[in-house]
């Protein structure tokens, strides 16, 4: 995944963040589903290795954070 989205996608996820806060910043530079942007760009970023996700057991385990692999 290349482009200026990506590179400020991943800027922003260098501290834990939220889906929904990582979603509401995508939308702030195009309108994406959150479908379409999980699939399209959050999972191949994994994939990668760019982003890694951890699951919070304090919470709901819809509520994912994604982070930069350092």
């Amino acid at each position: 995944m290349k482009g200026s989205e990506v590179t400020a996608l991943l800027e922003y996820c260098e501290e834990p963040r939220l889906w929904g806060e990582i979603l509401e910043f995508m939308n702030t530079m195009m309108t994406i589903s959150a479908s379409y942007f999980r699939k399209s760009i959050v999972l191949p970023l994994i994939e990668e290795g760019k982003l890694q996700k951890k699951f919070l057991p304090q919470l709901q385990k819809k509520h994912k954070y994604y982070m930069v692999k350092k």
